[in-house]
């Protein structure tokens, strides 16, 4: 159910002519580390991901109407189709096992269905309202929809695709309603603000997953080359000791079988393809994207200040208290990516 906070109408005739009072939506509360990402994310708005490799795609099409959903999609589609495709590349290299994996696409699906879940519920709560009162759900159109075609790599990439159409039909919704006369401006102009923080959110948290997968990566090379190296070392050592007579047949640790040296030599070269692919886009960068925020800040900046004095007042709380979460956070707290590799180390 989505978090609510009822605010009086301005217009009292209006409300009592409704039977109804508009409830606003909560504004998101989350705050996101200044985590690493790589350079493709701080690419100008032309950046279009495409694989290295050749790679199976669909070419779908994409109709976004509001203005505020077109640029989240320039913002933010191509890079978290970016993040998605790599991370569930990783996720098989850094899990070494089913569970693990499905652990990383597990934690993607969770965010993605949360997202989903909110603009539902914004949708259904406003089109019952508009119904309850007699009022047509379809009634209205935009002056410059806009068509966009895009390839689709990975399934996951169409249901960010279908998360912004949700974000787009919710605020068509709450124009609906605004025209109604169901909200006033100031209630309108926060509610897509919601939206759009929303949406800039769930591009944040699938970057930064990425992000972590990607350094769980670099030190699951390290791990597998390092372990590689030690046991090529010992095997070598053992069978030079039969050799030399020192002992009566190569006393080669159990653990350097070929079959085991072959899987890490199969986790290095994998790890170093996709670090290669990153490194080739420019390695890494200090600074998570700006995902449409720059643009908040031009088109509301009060509203953003708000939003972030909210979130640091969170943030306070969540660390003077172990048990406070942050409203839209993972709510277990922890690495999955991360969880992965020790599950697959164990």
């Amino acid at each position: 159910m989505n978090q609510l906070a009822v605010v009086q109408p301005a217009d009292t005739e209006s409300a009592s002519a409704h039977h109804q009072t508009f409830v606003e939506p909560a504004m998101p509360s989350r705050r996101f580390d200044t985590n690493r990402s790589t350079i493709a994310g701080r690419r100008p708005d032309d950046f279009v991901f495409e694989p290295r490799d050749s790679t199976f795609y669909f070419r779908d099409k994409l109709v976004l109407s509001s203005r505020p959903i077109q640029i989240a999609y320039d913002r933010t589609f191509q890079r978290c189709q970016l993040a998605l495709f790599e991370t569930e590349m990783i996720a098989p290299i850094v899990a070494r096992n089913d569970d693990g994996v499905r652990a990383v696409n597990a934690a993607l699906d969770t965010k993605i269905r949360r997202f989903a879940d909110y603009m539902d519920g914004e949708m259904n709560r406003i089109n019952k309202m508009l119904a309850d009162n007699g009022k047509s759900l379809s009634r209205g159109e935009y002056t410059s929809p806009v068509e966009f075609e895009v390839k689709v790599y990975t399934p996951r990439a169409r249901r960010y695709m279908e998360m912004l159409q949700l974000a787009d039909d919710a605020i068509t919704a709450y124009a609906r309603a605004w025209l109604e006369g169901f909200m006033d401006e100031i209630n309108f102009k926060r509610s897509v603000f919601a939206v759009r923080m929303r949406t800039i959110y769930l591009a944040r948290e699938i970057w930064e997953l990425h992000t972590r997968s990607y350094i769980s990566l670099r030190k699951a090379r390290q791990a597998a080359e390092s372990e590689r190296s030690r046991l090529l070392e010992a095997r070598q050592a053992a069978r030079a000791a039969a050799a030399a007579g020192a002992v009566a047949s190569a006393d080669v640790p159990p653990e350097a079988s070929d079959e085991h040296i072959q899987r890490l030599t199969a986790t290095v070269e994998q790890a170093e393809k996709i670090i290669s692919d990153v490194e080739g886009r420019g390695g890494m960068e200090s600074h998570t994207p700006d995902f449409g925020t720059s643009d908040l800040a031009t088109d509301s900046p009060q509203l953003l200040a708000d939003a972030e004095r909210a979130a640091a007042k969170a943030a306070t709380r969540a660390t003077r208290s172990k048990a406070a979460k942050a409203t839209d956070a993972d709510p277990s707290g922890h690495d999955e990516t991360a969880d992965a590799a020790d599950s697959a180390q164990a």
